[in-house]
């Protein structure tokens, strides 16, 4: 279990979780789908979003639910 205390930890835990997720042959083609081959948006909206989770800093201003809502996906992808 990762002690979270910066941005750097951050960026180790949530880039950690999407190698996983672009290797996984179930996930991987919904994000590749939905970000394209540029991950450096993507990733850097998810390091701002889990900064305001875990370190309570907000730089984070969006509706992660209404995005994820568009994309095709089911139970299994989270159960996944």
């Amino acid at each position: 279990m990762m002690n979270i205390k910066n941005r750097s930890n951050i960026e180790l835990m949530v880039g950690t979780f999407y190698d996983s997720v672009r290797q996984d042959e179930i996930l991987g083609s919904v994000f590749l789908n939905a970000t394209g081959d540029d991950w450096t948006k993507h990733l850097d909206t998810m390091y701002r979003f889990w900064k305001m989770g875990l370190l309570h800093q907000f730089e984070y201003n969006g509706s992660p639910f209404a995005l994820h809502q568009k994309l095709p996906i089911d139970h299994s992808h989270f159960d996944r």
